[in-house]
């Protein structure tokens, strides 16, 4: 009914930490009011991510908000839906230090005093939605559900005056499953695909999970995929209420690789 979990991911070319892309979020997650039938969650948040030596930033600070209703019961099987809504205010800021502007090049070189464009941080509201629907029966269960972000399309330009680019929506959609082979051990296929609105920009991940039961108290998972530029590895140990993942991707064609780490912990 109550978790912590704490995500950092960071991404980019190894021994070039310019060009790193830095995320993280703090969550809490619980249940505040439930019955045999249905199930009201909220989620607080904090997040941040930066990239590049400009120091693009992005901060943010919300709530999300769940509804899971359960559609039916029987002895071998169930079916609940769940929607989701995700309220955020934000703030994008970016270092100006090391900007160079058109305006500043002259003939001479880079001349520093000259006046280059006016950009300013930008505070606003972004809204995020989702639906869930889960089966679980004897042996297999599985989530499969649509996310839409930025749904408000909400202006990020740092352009002072009429600067306006909006954040494009896009699309996700997903498929997690878990087969119990025994009572130790299950295999979990994995399916992710996501678009962004009105541009020809996708992205895809495909992978299996396979995990080990102990006891009740330890567990572990490794688990293999494929996505649209690389491959991934992963792995988890659950002990008691914690729970410690790590990630790692590799890209196919580029010196890019990703690291992420996330702590779990059931209050």
């Amino acid at each position: 009914n109550e978790t912590l979990n704490l995500h950092t991911k960071v991404h980019g070319i190894l021994n070039d930490y310019d060009s790193w892309y830095k995320y993280g979020f703090l969550s809490f997650n619980k249940v505040i009011k439930a019955d045999s039938n249905y199930r009201l969650g909220i989620s607080p948040k904090i997040d941040y991510d930066e990239v590049g030596s400009i120091q693009l930033r992005n901060m943010g600070i919300g709530t999300s908000f769940s509804y899971t209703r359960r559609l039916a019961k029987k002895s071998k099987s169930l079916h609940e839906i769940s929607l989701g809504l995700d309220v955020s205010l934000r703030r994008r800021a970016i270092d100006e230090t090391d900007l160079r502007w058109p305006t500043q090049i002259t003939s001479e070189g880079f001349a520093p005093n000259l006046p280059g464009e006016e950009i300013d941080d930008r505070n606003y509201f972004q809204l995020n939605s989702g639906i869930n629907w889960y089966s679980k029966f004897s042996k297999f269960n599985f989530n499969a559900g649509y996310t839409l972000f930025s749904l408000n399309k909400p202006n990020i330009s740092l352009w002072k005056g009429n600067g306006n680019y909006s954040k494009p929506m896009y699309h996700q959609f997903y498929f997690i499953g878990s087969l119990e082979v025994s009572k130790e051990f299950n295999f979990n296929p994995r399916f992710l695909y996501g678009f962004i609105n009105d541009e020809f920009d996708s992205y895809n991940l495909y992978g299996l999970d396979a995990e080990y039961k102990f006891n009740e108290n330890l567990s572990v998972d490794f688990g293999i995929g494929k996505f649209s530029y690389g491959m991934y590895f992963s792995g988890s140990i659950s002990i008691r209420k914690m729970r410690i993942g790590l990630a790692y991707n590799r890209g196919d064609r580029t010196s890019y690789t990703t690291g992420e780490l996330n702590l779990a912990y059931k209050l």
